[in-house]
Parts: C-alpha cells; structure tokens; sequence
C-alpha cells in the first residue's frame, strides 16, 4: 500500500521503490467509531489508512464535531506527526479501519536518500492542503458543498481502485457528511434526496451511483486540479 500510494504521487526511480517496498509497516485495526488518535498527541510517526474509512477531526467551541479531511485506503495521517509535530485534531475510524504506522526516522531518512520519495510526502502534503482550503470555500451552500463532496469522493476512488466509472461503495452515514460539510443529518437527507430528484445519483445498499457526472460537476462546480495541484 505504501508502495503504491508514493507511486500514484511521484515518479519513483526503481531504487526508491525498493526503498519503500523494504519498509515494514505495522498494522493496527480500529473499530468503527474508535479514535486512532487524540488531539495533542506526538507520536513522530506517519500514518497511512490500509483498510477502511478514517478522518480528522475537531470538536467546535459548542461541543460539535467538525471533519476535516475523509481518509480513503492508501491515504496518509498526519504528515507532519512523522516529524514529532503534535496533532491538531483526533483521528477517527469512519467505518473499521486498518492504520499502518511507520517510524518518523524511517521516512525521514528515506525522504532525505530519496528526492521522489521526498517529492511524493511533499506533494501528499499539498494535497492535504488544497483540500482543506477547497473544503472551506464550498461550505457556504449545503447543495453546492455536497454535490462537489461527492465528486471528489469518486474521483480520488477512481484514482486508487477503489471506484469504477459510475459507482463506488459510501459506507460513511449521513451523520459524517454532515460533520464533513456543517450540516445536520436532515438537511444532509434533504440534499441527496434533491441531487437523486434531479436525477444526478443514486444511493443504494451504501453504493453511491452516479448518474449524470456532468451535472453533478456542474452543481458542485467541481474542478479536480487541486487533488494534484503541482500538475499544469
């Protein structure tokens, strides 16, 4: 997976793919619900979701929890806990999750041999990033933020395997969208219900279909450069 994951990130020299393939990654499983890590925590190690549906948290001034980035497989932790940085939200298993960590000096030194393996974290990063702020600027409108949600959803699960061209497993509920985009879980239903009304997806046995991409695109006026931001 980890392999994997730099590769879809950077053009690795076969020495640094042997590098990573080298690399042990220690599993740890996490039920649904479970906190993988607590806000404050400084682990000085990377983290990277092998199995299930992970995210970062906060919780608000009101008691609330807000999402702040849904972690699909092959997806990183934390970048910055690699370095000794301490968390600035918890991490949360959406579904039951599988979490590999590594040691922060092994990929330090990796990243320092390694220009592509150092790209790779560095682009991760950026991502990390662009999403965040895309995050922010869509959450004014709840139909325009979950229509873009959406297609983001399926254009990173294409990008791992994870979606065909039309449809692709949703196990998260209503309750982690709304969390994702600062909506209750009825005005989350109410949504949905319009995006399958206007016949741009459809929802079954947590599958999520798309329908009409284009038109979805177009209500969420989803443009998917910032998920590779350093391309032209």
């Amino acid at each position: 997976m980890l392999s994997r994951r730099m590769r879809t990130l950077s053009d690795l020299t076969p020495e640094e793919i042997e590098a990573v393939e080298a690399v042990h990654v220690e599993p740890v499983a996490t039920a649904h619900g479970g906190v993988i890590l607590k806000d404050g925590a400084a682990p000085n190690q990377l983290y990277l979701v092998l199995d299930g549906w992970a995210a970062r948290a906060a919780v608000r001034m009101n008691g609330s929890r807000r999402i702040t980035a849904i972690l699909l497989p092959g997806d990183f932790c934390g970048l910055h806990a690699a370095c000794g940085s301490t968390f600035e939200h918890d991490l949360i298993a959406l579904t039951d999750c599988k979490i590999g960590w590594i040691p922060g000096e092994v990929i330090a030194g990796l990243a320092t041999r390694h220009p592509g393996i150092n790209a790779a974290l560095w682009r991760a990063s950026l991502i990390e990033a662009a999403t965040l702020r895309k995050w922010l600027t869509i959450s004014d409108d709840a139909y325009h933020a979950m229509a873009h949600l959406l297609c983001e959803l399926i254009t990173r699960g294409r990008q791992i395997g994870l979606a065909t061209d039309n449809d692709m497993p949703l196990p998260i509920t209503q309750e982690h969208i709304g969390d994702a985009l600062g909506l209750t879980s009825v005005h989350v239903n109410r949504v949905l219900r319009r995006l399958r009304h206007e016949g741009l997806i459809a929802l079954t046995n947590k599958t999520l279909w798309i329908v009409d991409e284009g038109g979805l695109r177009r209500a969420g006026q989803f443009d998917p450069r910032y998920l590779r931001p350093w391309e032209k």
